[in-house]
């Protein structure tokens, strides 16, 4: 279902016309008539930052997720206080 879901998510967000250009590329992309490859152009420079950011966070969340309750403990037959 979420895969589903994300990839309906996608296809529309393909489909649909990029919102995200300022005033300034906008009216210069609409005087030279290139509109649909700026939007285009948009979408595939946003493909691999959304790539490395989910990367990342899936790395965060696998590593954090462990317990570390042993790693905690002293080893077994350490005393405070002695030197060998």
């Amino acid at each position: 279902m979420k895969k589903m879901m994300s990839f309906a998510l996608g296809a529309a967000a393909a489909c649909a016309p990029a919102a995200a250009q300022c005033s300034m590329c906008r009216n210069a992309v609409a005087a030279q008539g290139a509109a649909d490859t700026f939007d285009r152009a948009i979408l595939i420079l946003l493909v691999p930052a959304v790539v490395m950011f989910s990367s990342v966070f899936i790395f965060a969340c696998r590593c954090g997720s462990s317990d570390r309750a042993d790693d905690a403990k002293p080893p077994e037959g350490w005393h405070e206080g002695t030197v060998d």
